[in-house]
């Protein structure tokens, strides 16, 4: 569990310095022990520094839990821009990146395969390769 705990922590930080300047809110999921966990935290950037505004240790947590099991889960990054325009970023597995069109229809296809609309203002992007900073 050390090393899980380890890597989760590195995949937070690749995440948070890895974001660029903005205001990003990370959510993290996991089907874990039969059921949904999730967590969130969010920071702010100057494309130098970062300044957290809630605690990501929930987030690392549950990162680690699903390297340690292997399970179903994911991480999804919202930048809010200073154009009040946003972009989505995620990652499958906690670590996988997703393409454009996979962080879309996670967001634009509901649970029985109907459309869903985009979110106003937010654009869906490629999630880059998560590595240590």
């Amino acid at each position: 569990m050390a090393d899980a705990n380890a890597r989760s922590a590195e995949l937070v930080l690749a995440l948070v310095t890895g974001a660029g300047p903005g205001h990003h809110h990370l959510v993290v999921s996991a089907h874990l022990d039969g059921d949904n966990q999730a967590a969130g935290t969010s920071w702010t950037s100057d494309g130098i520094g970062f300044g957290f505004h809630e605690d990501p240790t929930p987030a690392a947590a549950i990162i680690g839990v699903a390297l340690t099991a292997d399970t179903v889960g994911g991480i999804v990054l919202h930048t809010a821009e200073e154009n009040d325009r946003g972009t989505l970023r995620g990652w499958a597995r906690t670590s996988i990146p997703l393409r454009e069109p996979k962080v879309f229809s996670a967001y634009c296809v509901g649970a029985a395969g109907e459309p869903m609309p985009p979110q106003p203002d937010t654009s869906y992007a490629d999630a880059s390769l998560l590595s240590a900073p």
